[in-house]
């Protein structure tokens, strides 16, 4: 499973942040996230302020769950996902996006 700090660092890619410009706008240490690869834990609060930032669950960045996107993200991606002919997508359509995301990056995170 995981560490805290390999999660933070994994989304920080994704999201083509530096650790330290999040240490930085979280108005935490520079090497905050350093101490955290050393198995220190950090406080709720500050998990909460990381999760937040990165737009994703506390649970994922402790290990608890895999898919490391929140619900409302993957329905905000299935709502804006393009039309076909320029219709828009049916209710179906959207249900069977946001399960088809869901799988979808289950997946991708178990190839990291």
């Amino acid at each position: 499973m995981p560490s805290i700090y390999e999660n933070i660092r994994f989304l920080a890619e994704k999201r083509k942040v530096s650790l330290q410009k999040m240490a930085l706008d979280l108005d935490l240490s520079e090497n905050y996230f350093y101490s955290l690869k050393s198995k220190k834990s950090p406080s709720a609060a500050n998990l909460a302020a990381i999760a937040d930032y990165l737009h994703t669950t506390m649970d994922f960045l402790q290990g608890r769950e895999s898919n490391p996107y929140t619900e409302q993200d993957l329905k905000t991606m299935a709502e804006h996902a393009m039309a076909f002919g320029g219709k828009p997508l049916s209710e179906n359509d959207r249900t069977f996006l946001l399960n088809f995301l869901k799988t979808y990056f289950d997946s991708k995170k178990d190839e990291t």
